[in-house]
Formats: C-alpha cells, structure tokens, sequence
C-alpha cells in the first residue's frame, strides 16, 4: 500500500502504537491514516490511505536515538518516558508527515520521513546538540581532509528547546477534530469548558504546561460525545426494524 502513496507533506491521524524489540534494538511503531494533502501550500484532502513510521530508539552503538525521540515526543505528547503509553493510550492528537521514497537492499518504497505537530508550519530542521556533535564525529574528519584544515572543530551553539505545545493552540487542534467528529457548536462549548473545568478550574496562572492534559482531556471528551451519536442511532434502527416486521405480521 505504501507504494501507492505519493511523496509529500501530509495531515494524518494516529490509529494506533505499539512497541517491540527488534535484534538489538527498541522500535515504536505507528501507524498513520493520512488525511490532507499539501498542495501549493494549501491543505486538500486526499485518499485516506495507511502508512507506518518506524522509530528505533537506540543507535547501533547503544545511545539514545534523541531525533527519534524528540519527534515522538513533540508530535504526540508523549513525556519521552514511559514506554507502557504508546499502547494503553486511548487517543492520539493528529500529526503532520513527510513522506519520501527511500531505496533499502535495492528496492524502492515510500518511507515516513518525518514526525511533526499538527499545527507545524515548517522551516529549518535544526539538530539536537547531541546529534550535531554526532555528525560532526561521523564526517568531521573528511570534511578537514578536503579542506586541508587541522582537527580543530568549532564549538557549537546549543539549539534551545521548544516548548511541546502552546496553551493558545489547543483550541484550534480540539476544533478541526470536534468538526471532523461532527459535533455542533454548542456542543463544542460545552466540551471545551467541561474540559477547562476539569484540568484548569478556576486558576488565573495557566501555561503551557497544562496543554497536554488538557487535550487528552479533550479527545476523551471527543471520543464520549462520539458513542453517544452512536447510541442515538441505534433505537431509531431498531424501531424501523419493529415497525417492518409488524408489517409482515396478518393481523
């Protein structure tokens, strides 16, 4: 199915995570359902077509894999931690994906290059320090062989953090997925100030480290609001069912 998927920059939802030793390494998979398509940079909806991402981790050497890592955690809030909530988690927040095509042992597929926020809007990729200095002890020496220059690497600025997600962005992100959920506007409202309620109350000091839980509050909320839809449905079915069936009924 991969191969059916054209490169590109997309919106997805998660379907699921799991995680699993593989040789000697640690890998999470997860599994994507691809949602917008970027075109022009505009945003357009395309086939809802599967893709997985592999993130190992470990590098051969036994280090911690950081740019694995750091994706896992700024595209899906995970705390970079805990390992058990890739797989007890009930709902995932929708992602952004790069995908490319990559040849490995001489055939060609389309791979998930990148991990991004929903609401990523591009630049610069910028390696961790730690990555940086990686590459620089990977290919540090050839690149002095072609220049003639001593083994006298420069000292490397730190690249500050971002912060996981900004409290101000939460709505947005809770609000394209209660549309998509087919939720009406007041119910929205309530949703979002049950969820305040729940995780914020009645401080004045919110920041950005209530961000997470309060979206995870919010998908549950999204979630519960789907099964009551669902529910409402079902005994109108099944009264058309009963009328039908007295119909076929001779007295």
């Amino acid at each position: 199915m991969n191969d059916l998927i054209e490169a590109g920059r997309y919106r997805a939802s998660v379907k699921e995570c799991g995680v699993s030793r593989t040789d000697s390494n640690i890998c999470v998979a997860v599994v994507f359902l691809l949602i917008d398509n970027e075109q022009d940079n505009e945003w357009v909806e395309c086939d809802p077509k599967q893709i997985t991402g592999w993130y190992y981790l470990l590098k051969k050497g036994g280090e911690l894999n950081e740019i694995s890592i750091n994706q896992l955690r700024e595209a899906l809030f995970w705390d970079g931690v805990t390992l058990e909530w890739f797989q007890e988690a009930q709902t995932f927040p929708d992602v952004q994906i790069v995908i490319a095509e990559e040849e490995y042992q001489g055939r060609k597929k389309m791979k998930v290059q990148w991990l991004r926020p929903y609401d990523w809007t591009g630049g610069i990729v910028k390696s961790s320090e730690a990555e940086l200095k990686s590459i620089q002890r990977e290919i540090g020496s050839k690149l002095r062989a072609l220049s003639g220059t001593p083994a006298n690497p420069p000292t490397i600025k730190p690249v500050p953090e971002k912060p996981v997600l900004k409290l101000d962005k939460v709505y947005d992100i809770f609000y394209v997925r209660a549309v998509k959920a087919g939720m009406q506007s007041n119910i929205i409202k309530e949703v979002w100030e049950k969820a305040w309620d729940e995780v914020v109350g009645d401080s004045k000091d919110a920041n950005d480290e209530v961000s997470a839980p309060l979206l995870e509050c919010l998908n549950k909320l999204i979630e519960v609001e789907k099964r009551k839809k669902s529910e409402q449905a079902k005994p109108k079915t099944q009264k058309l069912n009963d009328d039908e069936e007295s119909e076929k009924l001779p007295f």
